[in-house]
């Protein structure tokens, strides 16, 4: 049977360091949706795309450690839960950045440009 070695990123389902990654991500939702209201502040847009690059490369990261031991067993249920788990917690994430994206897409090409010039 294929066996991927994982360790890279976690040593098992049950590796500890998920919940932390999880909360980071669930942190940076909540975190979102404080700042509700002041999507219109650059600053705050750059600090909300910067919130969210992070929590979904460690959510995606999840996820893939979830995909990658499921490749092997799908009928890991630990590992099924916790992708029902990290699926959950994107959408969150998503729901929470929305305002933020959708100010993005409203905004003029110089205000983009500001945050471009900021977020790098």
């Amino acid at each position: 049977m294929p066996q991927w070695d994982l360790s890279i990123a976690y040593d098992g389902v049950e590796d500890a360091r998920i919940e932390t990654d999880l909360a980071l991500v669930r942190a940076a939702a909540e975190q979102l949706g404080g700042m509700r209201g002041q999507e219109g502040d650059v600053t705050t847009l750059q600090h909300a795309l910067e919130l969210v690059e992070r929590a979904r490369i460690i959510a995606q990261t999840v996820a893939q450690y979830c995909r990658c031991v499921l490749s092997v067993d799908s009928s890991d249920s630990l590992a099924r839960k916790l992708s029902g788990r990290v699926d959950a917690l994107l959408a969150e994430l998503r729901i929470a950045y929305e305002p933020f994206h959708d100010q993005l897409l409203r905004m003029a090409e110089d205000g983009l440009d500001q945050i471009g010039r900021a977020h790098v």
